[in-house]
């Protein structure tokens, strides 16, 4: 019982930490989406900081030969509607 409570604890913390760092994000990049749209970005900006993270212990490994970062693109995706509208004119 113990144990699951510590990974509901836990589990919490993580989704708390990966809100606040999304709260950060938008306000640095001047980000204001209707709720629908947040979810949507929110869930491209988890997937895309974690592809950030894979490469990024690639590079330390040496596997790789540049580094990525979080920008201004992070909470997009190419197959995402609003980035090729926004960037890209109509297509």
């Amino acid at each position: 019982m113990l144990s699951k409570l510590i990974f509901v604890f836990s589990l919490v913390l993580v989704v708390y930490a990966d809100q606040k760092l999304w709260e950060e994000y938008k306000q640095k990049y001047n980000k204001v989406y209707t709720p629908k749209e947040d979810d949507e970005h929110y869930i491209n900006y988890l997937k895309n900081v974690r592809d950030i993270k894979k490469h990024n212990k690639r590079y330390d490994a040496g596997l790789e030969t540049y580094t990525m970062g979080i920008n201004q693109f992070t909470d997009m995706s190419l197959n995402d509607d609003y980035f090729n509208q926004k960037y890209f004119g109509k297509l």
